[in-house]
């Protein structure tokens, strides 16, 4: 079976980190899996880059490029410095890409934000290719934007976007769901959507764009051999971390990223008052000026997984406060390297964080509950031992690579047949 999987990145960011894991999952068990992307940081040779093109398709893309710009012009936050979180269905190498399609019984699409032209992929699909795709946050099936918040109008048609900060019912939400809705009127019978977590799978169904298209919940799995349980103390002595500190780790791509939390855990560590005993761990890129009184220790971006892997043994919990999430990366590594994670009850973080086994939850935005739960995880170093053993229990029984893989297969091969 010839699995092509296509995703904007080949190993930047969780949901690249997340597609490259089951294209190696997949070889693991013994299919030909490859994959197809716009930006290769990897040296993995059967990852692939879009290969030379005319200078007529040169021009169709600065063209699409061009219309992408001009729509986007209306609205000054789109324009924002750093990553925005609201994107058009259109992409500028689209219509390249799907030329440079090589040869497949399945075409798996994942994070495909920049690279998948809604218009021209889905209109150039074979009855018979079956496509499925991996969502890892709510673009494809929004208006635009990749978290909706409390916002639900990507159930209706979407329009008067509270991202755009707009109250015109026609506006570039409106027409950029109206085009996907087009776009996938002429796809073939056979598209699947798949979603990491139980949350991301009701709200796709919810969604105007997905609600007649079969929807599965397949778990996640990681690599269990790199993301292991060090002994704690060895690691913090690796790390030269202060002896005698209960370590609290916070790991993000952007440590300053809003959605991630930090704010709240800071509320949270504030709440417990002067904590000499404890310790806050910072690993990422970014800065956030924090009002804690408790040690703050910032390792900036750690790249290695087995680096990475080893700074999760040396600390006691892992906080999660995130506002909005699928399913994260970092939690499943967490749990694998033996170590209990604590955070806000959203998206698909209560998949795995079982209060009182895995972890602990607090009501979104909560601060001070999730202050509580610090406070009673902190307070029993025995238990917290004891869940970091049934977390790496959990991941061992139902995350590894290959068992993601296999029900991956299932689902292909239920498909073509």
């Amino acid at each position: 079976m010839k699995i092509l999987h296509i995703n904007t990145f080949d190993i930047h960011g969780g949901a690249a980190r997340a597609a490259f894991r089951l294209f190696k999952g997949l070889r693991a068990i013994g299919e030909e899996s490859r994959m197809l992307v716009l930006h290769k940081t990897g040296n993995d040779p059967d990852v692939a880059t879009l290969g030379s093109v005319t200078p007529d398709q040169l021009a169709r893309a600065h063209a699409i490029q061009a219309e992408i710009q001009a729509e986007a012009a209306p609205y000054p936050m789109l324009s924002a410095p750093g990553f925005v979180s609201f994107h058009s269905e259109r992409a500028a190498p689209g219509e390249i890409m799907v030329s440079q399609l090589p040869p497949a019984d399945i075409i798996h699409l994942h994070w495909v934000r920049g690279l998948v032209d809604y218009p021209s992929f889905f209109a150039n699909r074979r009855p018979d290719q079956p496509v499925v795709w991996t969502l890892h946050d709510m673009h494809p099936f929004s208006g635009g934007c990749h978290y909706a918040g409390e916002c639900e109008r990507f159930t209706q048609g979407c329009g008067a976007c509270p991202f755009l900060k707009s109250d015109d019912p026609a506006d570039l939400s409106a027409r950029i769901l109206e085009r996907k809705t087009t776009a996938l009127a002429r796809r073939n019978n056979r598209l699947h959507i798949v979603t990491p977590s139980h949350w991301l799978g009701r709200e796709a169904a919810r969604s105007s764009l997905f609600r007649d298209i079969p929807v599965s919940v397949i778990p996640p799995g990681l690599e269990t051999d790199t993301f292991v349980a060090h002994d704690r103390q060895a690691m913090r002595q690796a790390f030269k971390l202060p002896p005698g500190l209960k370590v609290i780790l916070f790991i993000a791509h952007m440590v300053d990223d809003p959605r991630k939390g930090l704010s709240y855990l800071d509320e949270a560590l504030c709440r417990l008052g002067p904590r000499p005993d404890v310790a806050l761990l910072l690993v990422g890129g970014g800065t956030m000026a924090l009002k804690s009184q408790v040690h703050h220790l910032r390792t900036g971006l750690v790249a290695d997984d087995a680096m990475v892997g080893r700074l999760y043994s040396a600390a006691d919990i892992v906080a999660m406060p995130s506002l909005e999430d699928n399913l994260p990366n970092t939690m499943l590594e967490a749990m694998a390297a033996g170590t209990p994670v604590i955070g806000f009850d959203i998206g698909g973080v209560p998949d795995l964080v079982i209060p009182g086994e895995t972890g602990y939850l607090a009501p979104p935005a909560d601060t001070e509950a999730l202050s509580a739960a610090l406070a009673t995880a902190l307070a029993d170093p025995a238990h917290l031992a004891a869940m970091g053993r049934m977390a790496r229990a959990r991941i061992e029984r139902e995350h590894t690579l290959e068992v993601m893989a296999s029900r991956y297969r299932d689902l292909y091969r239920s498909l073509l047949s």
